[in-house]
């Protein structure tokens, strides 16, 4: 239980600091400084990807300033959900006239995952989505043990035509709780 446990922790530790790292270098002014709010329960508004979900109180919530846009790069969204098991992003990709199938297998092959798997899936809001999942191996070394990093994602096209893709990285174990989750509460927000 307690290596379970360390697991998490690191794996929350892990995901803060590449997102802190990966926001301030591409989307922060110098002086706009990160701040982790919690959750109340209520729907929570992904802006720059037109979508909300309905977090559980207690959340852990990164907002960050998004700086400026440039529809012809991906753009990470303001806020991140994070929780002990695994952190959730939102990034928005330039406009593509392609399928929404297409994107997602582009998107895929860019990654090294392994047991990766891809279906077509309908939330309860009648959002049509592609969910694809995968495993990725991080080898130890001298640093520690290898580690298994399950990543779920969700490619869903939003009112301005643009593929968001809501992705969670954390343990394996915590994948199907993330998936009735984003199942049950994600929605299209108007532009």
């Amino acid at each position: 239980m307690s290596l379970l446990r360390n697991a998490r922790v690191v794996l929350t530790v892990v995901a803060l600091i590449i997102l802190g790292l990966a926001a301030r270098r591409y989307f922060h002014s110098e002086r706009a400084e990160p701040r982790l709010e919690v959750t109340n329960g209520s729907r929570v508004r992904i802006e720059c990807a037109g979508i909300s979900f309905a977090p559980e109180p207690g959340w852990g919530m990164g907002i960050f300033e998004i700086g400026k846009s440039d529809p012809a790069r991906p753009r990470l969204c303001s806020p991140t959900l994070k929780r002990p098991e695994a952190s959730i992003t939102v990034l928005v990709l330039p406009k593509d006239p392609a399928t929404l199938d297409t994107q997602a297998g582009v998107f895929l092959a860019k990654l090294s995952l392994q047991e990766q798997k891809q279906e077509a899936v309908v939330a309860s809001s009648g959002l049509k989505a592609v969910h694809a999942t995968g495993v990725s191996t991080k080898t130890g070394g001298d640093a520690g043990p290898d580690r298994r990093i399950q990543l779920d994602l969700f490619f869903l096209l939003n009112a301005e035509g643009r593929v968001a893709v809501v992705y969670e990285t954390g343990l394996p174990a915590a994948a199907g709780l993330f998936i009735a989750w984003f199942s049950k509460t994600v929605r299209l927000e108007p532009q």
